[in-house]
């Protein structure tokens, strides 16, 4: 066997493996079909010469030496497809050249079946058959010789304008593999213009696509390691499955050559499944630890509250774990969609998207896709700042819908690893799972927003509500203390008019003390609405240390009037002289004695006189409270109101004299304060007991 002969068969055998292996790795991507072109085309061209060096006729000779030559036009045509498919020329120039590019090789392997291509075939050197150059097969050449040029220009412009190293290195290896392999192809010619020149560079072929194809599986997505491993993998079970057979039966054992077959190729498949399994677990340890740490990480997710909280969590942690040169998180708003998280170097990425845009019609029908290959299928044809970074260091490699039922809710862009390992679809299953929780959890948080939103509303439709019950309330809640203040005024004005008829010195000091008591009954009124109006507007209450005795006056000046209207009713008052100072705001207590106190006296109302008893019992029930406590022996309280009693609107008077509002005001300003409050009855007719407890200052509260 000739050296010319294993140098071809070396070829065809090397150029059908890897272009098999990068083809069947994806058979969608333009890069992956253009680099199977062209090792078809050099396959079978290599084919055609194996059977040329075996022709044993000259007839046999230039029939093989015709059909290798129709098959060798298109190498460099397939080539430079596929460097315009590397280096992304996807414009309407690109796409008429590469159409008038294989019309002309089409032309030209036509050619090559007639005299004008090939004469005939001589006795050359070394070869009994060589060919010779027709009258044409100089433009043969020539087209073969610029497109070959056009290839090597393509490559020395991209090797020079790529800021990307790992690109760079890619574009380095396709250009010495075009080097060594057009320098080796080349030595094929010289013999056809009888110039003694071997065709001895023909063995560097299959190191050119070698070169070319380390290049592409490095720049289409996928690991060699996996490509080698599944090859070496193959031909090891394989030649063990058939090549132990053969050299049985070569040996002239055929029964038990045929028991080996059985024997060994039934369990082959499952032995190359289980090998490779194993190869994929060793080679890929680093991306199967960081995966697993991804789907961790989204049980962190339900503790999160807000969208960007959420956003910036998976943002973060997927820079943190996958190391991508930059990633971006595009959520839906109104017609389109805005940044709402992003990370490493992304200021690439605009603030926000059309809901029109290539990126959203894509995205509502496609699931995680490279961009590369979208944009070598013009599906992200209007994105200009993908446009501008497929080729630099921070250039977007992924891009992956966030959606649920079809429903699309925003996408997430990856750039290119740091390492410059490739993405695997593995790595996209998981980053979808990611992104799935990350939805889940932003509809969770979006509905407690809507809630929250809701909750809102509502507490200010009732706020609104309450301003106008308060209003409707002020005659009942004021106008007792405001009588004082009328009585008052009254009594001023006809000691006035006495003191003008007699001048007596005794009257003036009279209506002194009414006055100062008219100003201190008006000026507990005007607190009053104050600490109304303080709540309507949602300020908050002032804890201090005060005594609780100090509020007491303002029974004294405001329940005046209260008794007035409520005769013959007994007040005791039963107060600890020990008592400390209590955590609590003045004038708000002022206010829940007053109400205590007016809603005891309309408790009693309905006894006999000399029977309406109502007791103020002021002292130290715990280490750390001090009660205030009113007692009457009025009309009680049937269980079912009394576990409502501090609610909204409960009250156990008429509908013309009590609107319930002012026990609801004694529950809101405790629940300020820290207070405890509460009611008891032993029911209708029995009377009642309403109380509160303020924390003492300085005691411990664990007491």
């Amino acid at each position: 066997m000739s050296f010319w002969l294993i140098s071809a068969a070396t070829n065809c055998i090397t150029s059908l493996l890897l272009g098999a292996l990068v083809y069947f790795r994806n058979r969608k991507n333009p890069r992956n079909i253009t680099y199977a072109l062209f090792t078809l085309s050099l396959a079978l061209w290599s084919l055609c010469y194996c059977l040329w060096q075996t022709s044993t006729t000259a007839e046999a000779a230039i029939f093989w030496c015709r059909w290798l030559m129709a098959f060798a036009v298109f190498i460099p045509a397939t080539h430079l497809h596929y460097i315009w498919v590397f280096r992304q020329k996807r414009n309407t120039f690109y796409r008429c050249s590469t159409r008038t590019l294989y019309l002309i090789s089409a032309l030209s392997s036509l050619l090559c079946f007639t005299p004008l291509a090939i004469k005939d075939v001589r006795p050359r050197l070394m070869f009994d058959y060589w060919p010779t150059a027709g009258d044409l097969f100089f433009v043969i050449l020539l087209i073969w010789l610029l497109l070959v040029f056009l290839a090597v220009k393509e490559l020395i412009e991209h090797v020079r304008t790529t800021s990307d190293p790992s690109r760079k290195r890619q574009g380095i290896y396709l250009l010495i593999g075009n080097i060594i392999g057009w320098g080796g192809g080349v030595t094929n010619f010289p013999l056809w213009f009888d110039i003694p020149v071997p065709p001895a560079g023909n063995i560097f072929i299959s190191l050119y696509v070698i070169l070319i194809f380390y290049a592409i599986v490095r720049y289409n997505l996928m690991d060699i390691r996996v490509v080698f491993s599944s090859a070496g993998i193959f031909l090891a079970v394989y030649s063990l499955a058939f090549g132990f057979p053969i050299f049985l039966y070569w040996q002239g054992m055929h029964f038990l050559a045929l028991c080996s077959v059985v024997l060994f190729a039934t369990p082959a498949p499952f032995i190359y499944n289980f090998l490779m399994k194993q190869a994929e677990e060793a080679i890929f340890i680093k991306e199967r630890k960081y995966q697993y740490l991804l789907l961790q990480s989204t049980r962190v997710l339900s503790r999160l509250k807000t969208v960007p909280e959420i956003t910036r969590f998976v943002v973060d942690t997927i820079h943190r774990i996958v190391q991508p040169g930059s990633v971006a998180v595009y959520l839906s708003e109104g017609a389109g969609f805005y940044l709402a998280s992003k990370a490493g170097h992304a200021d690439i990425y605009p603030e926000q998207i059309a809901g029109a845009s290539s990126i959203t019609r894509y995205s509502k029908l496609f699931g995680p896709g490279f961009i590369d290959d979208l944009w070598q299928k013009d599906l992200l044809n209007d994105v200009a700042f993908i446009d501008q970074q497929r080729n630099g260091r921070n250039r977007v490699e992924v891009i992956i819908p966030i959606k649920r039922d079809y429903q699309l809710s925003g996408f997430m862009f990856l750039g290119a690893k740091i390492d410059s390992v490739p993405y695997s679809n593995k790595d996209l299953t998981v980053l979808t799972s990611v992104l799935d929780a990350m939805l889940v959890t932003l509809e969770n948080a979006n509905f407690r927003k809507e809630e929250d939103e809701r909750r809102k509303k509502e507490d200010a439709m009732a706020r609104r509500e309450f301003l106008d019950q308060i209003v409707s309330a002020m005659s009942h809640e004021i106008n007792n203390p405001n009588q004082a203040v009328i009585m008052g005024l009254g009594t001023i004005i006809s000691c006035a008019q006495i003191y003008q008829e007699s001048n007596d010195p005794e009257i003036i000091n009279a209506i002194i003390n009414v006055a100062e008591e008219t100003e201190r009954t008006a000026t507990s009124i005007s607190s009053l609405i104050d600490n109304i109006r303080t709540f309507s507007q949602e300020h908050k209450i002032e804890v201090l240390p005060i005594d609780i005795r100090d509020t007491l006056p303002v029974l004294d000046a405001i329940g005046k009037p209260i008794f007035k209207k409520h005769p013959n009713t007994t007040f005791i008052k039963d107060i600890d002289p020990d008592l400390p100072l209590v955590l609590a705001d003045k004038v708000p207590v002022e206010e829940i004695l007053l109400n205590y106190l007016s809603n005891a006296c309309y408790a009693v109302k309905g006894n006999l006189e000399g029977n309406r008893l109502i007791t103020l019992k002021i002292n130290r029930v715990a280490s750390d409270r001090v009660r205030v406590e009113f007692i009457d022996n009025g009309q009680g309280i049937a269980a079912n109101i009394l576990k409502n009693l501090f609610q909204i609107p409960t009250t156990t008077k008429g509908s013309n004299e009590g609107t319930g509002l002012g026990l609801w005001r004694i529950r809101k300003i405790c629940d300020a304060i820290g207070a405890q409050y509460g009611a008891s009855s032993d029911g209708p007719g029995k009377g009642s007991r309403f109380w509160v407890d303020f924390r003492v200052v300085g005691a411990d509260q664990n007491d």
